[in-house]
């Protein structure tokens, strides 16, 4: 979630990259600038998962409509159950692995996947839902929110939608930012286009590479009821400690269920208020960012003026 995927100078032909100044300590990001949309690969007829993983992802949808809350990241204290959450996929090498060790234990995961890998991949995508998983957009291109200008954010959100749409019959109602970096201009468009924000209250940090061992304490030592813990499928550290940690939830009693049954758990609960994670790789919100007075013809466009980036919550 914090690195940047480089573009491919084919797929944004006749696209100029403008460099950003980067909120996140990420590498610094690039913005494309006016051009046309590229073309979704069309899924092979022929792909044995294709018929289970629209069955599939028919009935998420479903769970997902049923979603009133406009943020969700976890917190419901009823029962002992937390949601498991991958971003940045999929990823060729290392997406399987995760996959096949979700499948040996009879794991549930939401995959928040990235629009432009999910295009080149699209047989990850449908295993990922044939298998029993669930789909969120981290947007088409991975870069900073706090970069963008409201019509850059819609874009990203409603290009992911269309090649998930294209691969398997519709779009997700889940949404996370790159870093969990939002303005409120990023936030009112994300309401605008209906869907759903995703954030974090377990966050072990592993996009940066630490030991296995490390991973499975970080997220251990915050866990609770409720939790919606975010790893990251592309880190070779996270396979390998994942089978741990899948061990570790369980042996202090907790189970690992769909994100839609742990929000709609949330939703029917008297009193409850979806929760944000305050620590430094939470949420963050721009307070100070302005809405542009003219219509944008950019798809993502850089501001002009950075503002300054706050940690909190709206």
């Amino acid at each position: 979630m914090r690195s940047l995927f480089w573009l491919s100078p084919l797929m944004l032909s006749g696209t100029i990259l403008v460099g950003l100044p980067n909120a996140g300590g990420n590498p610094a990001a690039t913005t494309p600038a006016p051009a046309a949309a590229p073309t979704v690969s069309a899924v092979p007829a022929a792909d044995p998962n294709q018929e289970l993983a629209m069955q599939n992802a028919r009935r998420y949808r479903k769970e997902q409509a049923q979603v009133r809350f406009t943020v969700f990241s976890g917190g419901c204290n009823r029962d002992r159950k937390v949601a498991l959450t991958f971003d940045d996929g999929p990823d060729p090498k290392n997406t399987p692995k995760i996959l096949d060790i979700l499948k040996a234990e009879h794991v549930p995961a939401t995959f928040f996947v990235i629009g432009m890998k999910a295009e080149k991949n699209p047989e990850l995508i449908l295993r990922e839902a044939a298998e029993g998983h669930d789909l969120g957009n981290h947007t088409y291109h991975h870069l900073e929110l706090t970069e963008m200008h409201a019509d850059g954010v819609r874009f990203e959100i409603e290009r992911t939608n269309q090649v998930l749409e294209k691969i398997l019959g519709g779009p997700t109602r889940w949404f996370r930012g790159p870093g969990c970096h939002y303005t409120n201009e990023a936030i009112q468009a994300i309401s605008d286009t209906k869907m759903v924000r995703i954030d974090s209250t377990d966050n072990p940090g592993d996009w940066a590479h630490p030991t296995p061992d490390q991973i499975v304490r970080r997220s251990m030592r915050d866990l609770s009821r409720g939790d919606v813990i975010l790893c990251h499928d592309r880190i070779g550290e996270t396979v390998q400690a994942l089978p741990r940690l899948i061990k570790e939830i369980r042996a202090r009693g907790y189970q690992i269920v769909p994100l839609a049954d742990l929000a709609l758990e949330a939703q029917h609960t008297p009193g409850f208020h979806p929760a944000f994670c305050q620590r430094a790789d939470g949420v963050r919100i721009d307070r100070t960012a302005k809405v542009p007075t003219a219509s944008l013809k950019n798809a993502s466009l850089k501001k002009q003026q950075p503002a300054k980036v706050t940690t909190g919550v709206l």
